[in-house]
């Protein structure tokens, strides 16, 4: 997949080109699990990382990892 981003954008900005596709691969993979389109170790192949490292990064991005109802949670919390 290619992406068109203009030149323009990385011109007096704080951020590489190299920053910018690895913050963007994230983005996008970080979406895609949560809408539940992929898996977390798909999500986390799309930014070179092991499934734990993803999922480590989502939820210190403030990125919830887990969608539990109450009754969810609750078994959850009983089988611990």
């Amino acid at each position: 997949m290619n992406l068109h981003v203009p030149d323009s954008l990385f011109i007096h900005r704080a951020i590489s080109v190299e920053e910018f596709t690895k913050e963007s691969q994230f983005v996008l993979a970080s979406y895609l699990y949560a809408k539940g389109y992929l898996s977390s170790g798909a999500a986390a192949d799309i930014c070179g990382m092991n499934r734990a490292d993803f999922l480590l990064t989502m939820g210190h991005s403030g990125i919830p990892v887990a969608d539990l109802d109450g009754e969810e949670l609750d078994r959850e919390v009983e089988n611990a």
